[in-house]
């Protein structure tokens, strides 16, 4: 279960570890804090390494505009899990996204509604898809399965153009030609904004895998007061290591298993 640690509480440890009581001396209290935040990354993508992806995924979908390829992800879009097309439109929630740059958020339709995986494109395959487009529109015409092939995604994005945003997109291969509900599953970024209650980001320590921060931050501030860091290192890959081995046996209820893409 989660394990919140704010982190006043990491800091406070790492100075005791380092010898630097005083956030006036060798290093600042908001030094400690950027490498704290770096490591903490760096956690996040071990943990999510380890299987871990599962518990940190949210659902999120939109639906598709007719002619329309390109489409907004949410702003802490980190990394695809899964993706679903349905043979019908979601329920439209109005007003933007509320996780930011992103389509309007639909919930997916509660019933009626077919489901399929959508594949990837090959871009091997991209002539062949565009030549799809002139399908009449219907890309969902009984059988509904011997046509759910027809649209396949691609993820993509927008560098800055001049300015201060980058934004993540999906795009559709060819163009859908109707209005349908695409629901996905994605990891997000790591949330390091301020906890509304301490005024400092909040970590998951998980089982006391927060001294991974501790050690590795340490061992920063150690290598700079060029003092030994081969304890905190130790200690840093020791945690590493329990990480790799304990994540992938967490939920042990369920075998892994293959399923059939399509139903018959």
């Amino acid at each position: 279960m989660p394990s919140p640690v704010i982190q006043a509480a990491l800091r406070a440890r790492i100075r005791t570890l380092v010898r630097q009581p005083n956030p006036n001396g060798f290093i600042s209290d908001l030094e400690i804090n950027r490498l704290i935040n770096e490591s903490a990354y760096e956690l996040y993508d071990l943990l999510i390494a380890s299987r871990g992806d599962a518990y940190y995924s949210v659902e999120w979908a939109f639906n598709t505009d007719p002619g329309r390829r390109r489409y907004l992800l949410p702003a802490n879009f980190y990394r695809l899990s899964a993706i679903i097309l349905s043979s019908t439109p979601g329920n439209d929630l109005g007003g933007a996204s509320p996780l930011g740059v992103g389509e309007r958020t639909v919930t997916p339709p509660s019933s009626g509604a077919i489901w399929c995986p959508l594949p990837r494109i090959n871009y091997a395959d991209w002539a062949k898809q565009e030549n799809l487009s002139g399908a009449g529109g219907n890309f969902f015409s009984p059988p509904f399965f011997e046509n759910t092939t027809t649209l396949k995604y691609n993820l993509t994005g927008r560098g800055n153009a001049g300015t201060n945003t980058q934004v993540a997109e999906i795009a559709i291969f060819p163009a859908p030609q109707g209005v349908y509900c695409i629901n996905l599953i994605y990891i997000p970024t790591l949330d390091l904004s301020n906890d509304p209650l301490t005024q400092e980001p909040v970590y998951d320590g998980i089982n006391g895998w927060e001294d991974f921060i501790v050690y590795s931050v340490a061992s920063t501030i150690a290598d700079m007061q060029e003092e030994s860091n081969s304890l905190f290192l130790s200690k840093r890959k020791s945690i590493m290591q329990r990480i790799q081995q304990l994540a992938p046996g967490k939920d042990q209820a369920s075998n892994a298993k293959v399923s059939d893409r399509c139903l018959s």
